[in-house]
């Protein structure tokens, strides 16, 4: 079962890759980058790697999101009456990622496929591992990191 997940995911990131080039719209485009940056992290999960899925999470879907609040910020002019004209998201697009990621944790926890029965233990010890790791020997990258997407986004806004 949990190659049928398996498959199911990397299906799914195939189609939102398709589905990115596709679009016209920075905020179109991103949110399918987030959905193939998320089923890149299930594929790391399911592939016996919880931590570089974590990872994954972390760093490249938030900086996703950060893109798209840039994108916000800076975009000109008043919004228009509806929420579907301002995204420019087509609507089979949002019901696909609404329902999809649901139906794939479903299928998650059917499958039986977290560790420990999705006990909060391995959350916690991987939180316990990834702070060490971040704000010890590599402290001086990750503020590096937060300064630059931080300059990057004042960049982006009009004086």
């Amino acid at each position: 079962m949990v190659e049928l997940v398996f498959w199911f995911s990397a299906i799914l990131a195939v189609i939102f890759a398709s589905f990115m080039l596709a679009q016209s719209s920075l905020f179109a485009s991103s949110i399918c980058l987030l959905a193939v940056l998320m089923q890149a992290a299930t594929l790391f999960f399911l592939s016996g790697a919880p931590m570089l899925a974590f990872v994954q999470v972390l760093v490249y879907a938030g900086a996703v999101m950060v893109l798209i609040v840039v994108a916000v910020m800076a975009s000109p002019g008043p919004a228009p009456a509806s929420i579907w004209s301002r995204l420019s998201l087509p609507r089979p697009l949002v019901w696909a990622g609404l329902i999809l990621p649901a139906l794939e944790f479903a299928l998650l926890l059917w499958a039986g496929a977290f560790p420990g029965g999705g006990s909060m233990g391995a959350a916690l010890s991987t939180q316990n591992q990834i702070g060490p790791i971040l704000f010890g020997p590599y402290a001086l990258a990750t503020e590096a990191v937060t300064l630059l997407m931080f300059l990057a986004s004042l960049a982006v806004l009009d004086s």
